[in-house]
């Protein structure tokens, strides 16, 4: 193993985990940088900075990928499985280590192949201002995938997830970072109607239920006095509208959320969906 790297250091508090796209995750301490097992002490990094994807398909949209380079030598590059996320691995590392935010890239070793370490902007990220594996743009907030990302969230007022699966398919190899936000959008929007029409038969369950108990009531009572299941039956009504209208509310509130955030080129996971 190169010098300067430790293996299962566990100091310290997590300043951010990220999972990647091999399968595995990137965490920052304090102090190191660890992935697959192999910690990079902090200090020991001369250059960091975006790059695209080394091992993504020939002809695909190229994906951000964050690239570092030791003193020793060493190089290596992670891809994570949210693209934005590319964004915060390069701003955390910066905020460690501010003098790393106007470090141009070190010679690539000959064996590199060309321009392995000084690509074009990744795709969704801001050219203008761009300095190959130096400075970094966020991607612009009127860009074409952040405006179709929030409106996949938007799409909620449309009463359908159809809008957030379409922009999520169309979007996949094309536009990462639309995809992925029209993805959390649309399984947030597909939990909303399953939730709601688990309430909605709910309540036909419960109203002709209520309603063949009381008309059976009325033959045995005083037809001029509400029978006592009178009183139960459309409180319970009351309550299946109150949460009908509870999940409309919460659905909305966190789908203009997401929304903003999308139109500011941030990334944004839905409550209980996690990073799918």
């Amino acid at each position: 193993m190169n010098s300067g790297m430790t293996m299962g250091a566990t100091d310290g508090a997590t300043l951010v985990g990220i999972p990647l796209r091999n399968g595995g995750a990137l965490s920052i301490w304090p102090d190191r940088v660890e992935t697959a097992g192999v910690s990079y002490p902090l200090a020991e990094i001369e250059w960091a900075g975006l790059v695209n994807d080394p091992v993504a398909p020939v002809g695909a949209a190229p994906l951000p990928a964050v690239a570092w380079r030791m003193k020793d030598g060493q190089q290596t590059s992670v891809t994570p499985a949210d693209p934005p996320h590319a964004w915060q691995i390069l701003e955390t590392l910066y905020r460690q280590r501010p003098d790393l935010r106007t470090q141009l890239p070190p010679p690539a070793p000959p064996a590199a192949r060309p321009g392995a370490w000084a690509p074009p902007p990744p795709y969704g990220y801001a050219a203008q201002g761009y300095v190959p594996n130096g400075p970094y743009a966020p991607p612009q907030a009127n860009n074409n995938e952040t405006v179709m990302a929030g409106i996949a969230h938007l799409s909620i007022f449309f009463g359908a997830p159809i809008v957030a699966l379409i922009f999520w398919l169309v979007n996949r190899t094309s536009a990462p970072y639309a995809a992925q936000h029209a993805k959390q959008a649309f399984f947030f929007q597909l939990g909303v109607v399953i939730a709601e029409v688990i309430v909605i038969f709910a309540y036909m369950a419960v109203f002709f239920a209520g309603m063949a108990s009381m008309f059976g009531s009325v033959s045995s009572t005083n037809p001029q006095q509400p029978p006592p299941q009178f009183f139960a039956f459309y409180g319970g009504l009351l309550i299946f509208y109150v949460v009908l209208f509870a999940i409309h509310i919460v659905a909305i509130v966190f789908s203009v959320i997401g929304a903003v955030k999308a139109f500011q080129g941030k990334p944004y996971h839905y409550p209980l969906l996690g990073r799918i």
